[in-house]
């Protein structure tokens, strides 16, 4: 991406007739009048980028829906879905780090899922044409914020009803690591994304943090005992400051073990070339004061 494009893409997908301009937020009656309806409702999704769609960039999701439910957002690449928290009563927000291989289409919409009371709601959000400027070759410089039409989102909303719990009485299984590692990478660059392993106690939950760079990143677990997570390098990152490496899992009874990889992302390992000394090696030198110099 050329450097006259623009440096931040930010704008407001609306749920909106084609004719409004800007969404204002819910006053505080309007919100619990919807969180006492039964039809949980989608307000408006707010999308910010430091740098649009590159490789690197940081997208931040704000979603205004009913309060009290879980939301996600699929955003049309790869497998791309972001978790939405729920921060104030009705404000959802998530984060994503455009990844190297990632192929988002700016011209697709992004899909909300909102899940309350037992109730689906799904709203699609076209991303704003700012970008769309973004990802062309020749255009001119935009201005930072662009207000965008978005069209009506097509909702579903599936009913079904809430399963009858089951409690399984299970012995306590050690809370255990067994190995903990990250996979090679080429060059630890923006837009890279490292990738971590975990083996150990199935059925609990995975996370590890890189000290001073981030905290409580989730891992998955793909198969009974064996997580995996990704951090994707953002430009601001400092690798080579960074603290080592530490996985926590986490069982259901808050029972924890801890693992720390035995070197840090980005070392230096190679000794330095001394050159020029004088005297030189194994040469006899006269009695007195002997100046010793050397070039590294």
């Amino acid at each position: 991406m050329k450097k006259h494009l623009l440096n931040q893409a930010a704008a407001w997908c609306l749920l909106a007739p084609a004719a409004s301009l800007l969404c204002l937020p819910a006053t505080s009656a309007d919100r619990t009048a919807t969180a006492t309806t039964a039809t949980p409702q989608t307000h408006g999704l707010e999308v910010n980028a430091d740098r649009g769609l590159a490789a690197g960039s940081q997208l931040r999701l704000t979603l205004e829906a009913s309060p009290g439910g879980m939301a996600s957002a699929r955003i049309p690449g790869p497998n791309i879905v972001v978790p939405l928290k729920e921060v104030s009563p009705g404000q959802y927000s998530g984060r994503y780090t455009v990844r190297a291989g990632d192929q988002i289409d700016p011209a697709a919409v992004i899909r909300v899922t909102l899940v309350s009371a037992s109730r689906t709601v799904a709203a699609n959000y076209s991303f704003p044409p700012s970008f769309m400027l973004a990802t062309a070759p020749s255009q001119p410089q935009a201005q930072p914020t662009i207000i965008a039409q978005a069209p009506m989102p097509r909702t579903i909303i599936l009913q079904a009803p809430l399963p009858p719990p089951v409690v399984v009485q299970a012995p306590l299984l050690p809370v255990r690591i067994e190995r903990f590692a990250v996979a090679p990478v080429g060059r630890a660059e923006p837009g890279a994304e490292l990738l971590f392993r975990l083996d150990g106690m199935p059925g609990a939950y995975a996370s590890f943090d890189i000290p001073g760079v981030a905290s409580d990143i989730p891992m998955r677990e793909l198969r009974p005992g064996h997580y995996e997570g990704s951090y994707t390098v953002r430009r601001q990152d400092n690798l080579a400051s960074a603290g080592l490496v530490t996985a926590t899992l986490r069982s259901g009874d808050n029972r924890i073990a801890t693992s720390t990889l035995s070197q840090p992302l980005i070392s230096d390992s190679r000794p330095p070339q001394i050159g020029s000394l004088s005297p030189r090696q194994g040469e006899n030198v006269s009695s007195g004061p002997t100046t010793i110099s050397a070039s590294l």
